[in-house]
């Protein structure tokens, strides 16, 4: 721009007023839209009576009836004539209005249509402007320490009449729109009433949270409802005058640039006071998500002096931002915002000061943290920005300060809204695994009890095996793969919301739109397939999408496995097909997305990818078969995560199934390796497939000469006396055969599952043995006569 002056800027700020505003077109736009709705159900109205009318000499006849009873027929036929041709002109009438109205909806659907494209426009050239008032100075330098400015500005700012108008515009409003008044302050009632059992409600919902039986996410969240209930008063009055204020469409410039202050400082005192609330001793903060207790005094200690101190220079800025004020009221916002910063700037130096108690607790807690190593960095960084600003409206850039202003708060806060959900997120996900690890402790102790009762052992106090209320929660135990990908996406989080932030005010972070590279890439532009270059920032979001897709492959599925899939009654075998399903499925929509988006469309690689498919299946056959039976085990599932099988030699505990092998869990604690395609093409014992009941064949030789029947009566009951004995089937002892130095017999049982088979083998050859002994009967060993030759004896 040339000649950048004051003068510019006063004119740019004209022209800015002069242009439609999105309020307007609402307002005008919800207007027409009524209009077009009367309009509508009149031309509909009056379509009804042309049908209900129906030809015109049916019409005259129905009307004239009545009235040609008793007259004579030329009184009649001239009577008829009238009434035809009244009705004649009625019904033209009726059309002609008809078509009018059809004229009058179109007329207004088009100019409905033609302001919102003077309205895409208008928007158009106020971010013009508005990029061009930042630059352009609105004031000397300290000419804001004017005195005589000042009390001007001051008696502007603080004018009764002004201020009256405005009460009476709230009040106008109110009465135009009964049903937001009355919704609004329903609201705000309720608030009022939660205040008395808020400060109840918080310790008891705290106390809660230590147990795991009682925990719940759904506490903390409460507990942040209610939180806001005891901050929303105050927001909430000013946020409901805003909007009621904004609603009115004959509102003065000062009333609009009130609600616009009333609503703006709403929510950031909103956001303000529950930060300090998180802090408090009973905050959430502290209570529920485990935050370090001097770390949160620290800082509830400097909101509790900034909050008062900086909310009232906050709207005094926002109120000084109209276009319409002069310049003695914009110094009161140029003073405004340098004493805000000044204020900013002490706290900051208060509170993130490397011997500040807060920063020292944090480097003692997080001594490797990234932005404890960086502090000598980001620490100058805050300084200057807070300078800067403080800098540009005292020379009077008020427009560039503000806008700064804006942007760093916004920033500040959704970093403090984004870190507080990923600790809400760590919160749930802890929760939901320390419960399973509770479950699971419980069911180990149960274990380690009917076991205690099979052996008759002595086993150690069961209040040692679990823990069942664990006052304190550690959230270093939570699985790292859920810690690693709520990090992944805090990380991606912050720097797409930094870079949507700062994006419009700072051309070079736009710099990547910019950049063509030497390719050309097929997009789709409203259903039109066109080429165009490709760019680095095509390339930016593919390698994005590439490493969240290779992150949430490896990670998500965990997290699914954690939170929902061991609430649903599914077994270990299932559980992990679809999780590895899952994988598979993220991975495919993540590259195809990646390879969309820097212009890799499927139609133009097809052949590319046919003919490499002909060349994989040719010379990688055997990976290629491997990978498909490994989707055919996920899906049709012949063998299981955790089922016991028998292949060739080999038999153990299916532990993993992958894309190219399935790993074996051998008795000897070995992993092997064997090929998903021997799985589908070879032949497999699954133990525990259908039904886990399996049978165990117990062999025994006794002496010669003894009681069978007795024998196998003694062996019948060691099976019954063992509980992992199945009832039905029965035990079954058969007399099998002559052996060469014993009586061969077998004893069949069978047991539920394949979990104490060993020891269930075990226990009934004891139980045998022992029988035998106290019945006398004798297992024998092989005997063998051995006959000594000597050839000199005689």
């Amino acid at each position: 721009m040339v000649g950048a002056s004051q003068a510019i800027g006063k004119m740019l700020s004209r022209r800015r007023q002069a242009l439609p505003s999105l309020q307007s077109y609402s307002r005008s736009s919800a207007e027409r839209k009524q209009e077009i709705n009367i309009a509508t159900d009149r031309q509909i109205a009056i379509e009804e009576q042309l049908l209900v009318q129906g030809s015109l000499t049916e019409h005259v006849e129905q009307v004239t009836q009545p009235l040609t009873e008793g007259l004579s027929e030329d009184k009649a036929d001239k009577l008829r004539k009238q009434v035809f041709s009244l009705l004649g002109s009625r019904q033209e009438a009726l059309n002609e209005l008809q078509k009018i109205y059809g004229r009058y909806i179109t007329q207004l659907t088009s100019l409905d249509q033609a302001e919102r494209q003077l309205l895409e426009v208008s928007e158009s050239y106020v971010d013009y402007i508005d990029d061009q008032l930042i630059w352009i100075s609105s004031g000397d330098l300290f000419d804001f320490l004017d005195f005589n400015q000042l009390k001007t500005g001051v008696a502007r700012l603080l004018s009764p009449q002004e201020w009256l108008q405005t009460g009476s515009e709230i009040t106008q409003a109110a009465k135009q729109r009964p049903g937001l008044s009355m919704s609004l302050l329903a609201l705000l009632m309720v608030i009022i009433w939660k205040q008395r059992n808020v400060t109840l409600q918080l310790p008891l919902l705290a106390k809660s949270t230590r147990k795991i039986r009682t925990d719940s996410i759904r506490l903390t969240l409460w507990a942040l409802l209610l939180t806001l209930a005891k901050i929303g008063i105050l927001p909430g009055i000013m946020i409901s005058l805003g909007i009621l204020l904004k609603t009115l469409p004959t509102a003065t410039p000062f009333s609009l640039v009130v609600a616009t202050s009333l609503v703006n400082v709403g929510i950031t005192l909103t956001a303000a006071l529950l930060l300090y609330q998180l802090c408090l001793p009973e905050g959430i903060g502290i209570r529920h998500l485990r935050w370090n207790r001097q770390i949160c005094t620290a800082l509830a200690k400097e909101l509790r002096w900034l909050i008062p101190v900086a909310i009232p220079l906050r709207f005094i800025v926002t109120l000084s931002e109209g276009d319409y004020l002069s310049v003695d009221t914009q110094n009161i916002g140029r003073l405004a915002i340098i004493a805000l910063m000044v204020t900013t700037l002490f706290f900051i130096q208060r509170l993130l000061n490397k011997k500040d108690l807060l920063f020292q607790t944090w480097h003692r807690i997080s001594p490797n943290a990234i932005l404890v190593q960086l502090q000598f960095l980001w620490f100058p960084l805050l300084l200057l920005i807070g300078l800067g600003i403080a800098i540009a409206g005292s020379i009077g850039y008020l427009n560039l300060s503000i806008r700064l202003l804006k942007l760093v708060e916004l920033t500040f806060w959704f970093f403090v809204g984004l870190f507080i959900l990923k600790e809400l997120l760590l919160r749930y996900l802890f929760i939901a695994e320390r419960r399973l690890r509770y479950e699971s402790a419980l069911q180990r102790r149960e274990e380690l009890r009917q076991q205690r009762e099979q052996e008759q052992q002595q086993l150690e106090d069961e209040s040692t095996v679990i823990t069942a209320e664990i006052p304190e929660i550690n959230f270093d135990t939570l699985s790292e793969q859920a810690k690693r990908l709520v990090r992944f996406g805090y990380l991606f989080g912050s720097v797409v919301g930094t870079w949507l932030i700062w994006s419009d005010f700072l051309p070079a972070l736009d710099f990547l739109t910019t950049i063509q590279l030497p390719f050309t890439a097929t997009q789709v532009v409203d259903g039109i397939v066109t080429e165009g270059s490709l760019t680095l920032n095509d390339i930016f979001i593919g390698i994005i999408i590439l490493v969240f897709t290779i992150l949430a492959a490896k990670n998500l599925p965990g997290i699914l496995e954690i939170t929902l899939l061991q609430r649903l009654p599914l077994e270990t075998g299932a559980r992990y097909a679809l999780t590895t399903l899952l994988q598979y499925l993220i991975a495919g929509i993540g590259i195809i997305t990646a390879f969309s988006t820097i212009g890799f469309q499927w139609s133009s690689i097809q052949w590319l990818v046919a003919a490499l498919g002909v060349g994989l299946g040719f010379g990688l056959q055997e990976i290629v078969a491997n990978f498909i039976s490994g989707i055919i085990l996920l899906f049709e599932r012949p063998i299981r995560v955790g089922d016991v099988v028998t292949l060739d030699d080999t038999t153990g505990v299916v532990s993993k199934i992958r894309i190219r092998a399935t790993t074996i869990t051998n008795y000897d604690k070995q992993e092997m390796l064997i090929p998903n395609k021997e799985f589908i093409t070879g032949r497999v014992i699954n133990w525990t497939l259908s039904d886990k009941i399996n049978r165990i064949i117990i062999t025994v030789g006794i002496a010669y000469g003894s009681d069978v029947k007795q024998a196998m009566k003694l062996m019948i009951e060691a099976a019954d006396e063992n509980e992992n004995v199945l009832t039905e089937p029965k035990p079954v002892a058969t007399f099998e055969a002559f052996g060469d130095s014993a009586l061969n017999l077998l004893l069949r049982v069978y047991l539920g599952s394949m979990d104490n088979r060993l020891a269930t083998i075990t226990a009934l050859h004891e139980s045998i043995n022992q029988k035998f002994t106290q019945a006398e009967i004798s297992i024998p060993f092989p005997q063998r006569d051995i006959h000594i030759h000597n050839p000199t004896d005689k």
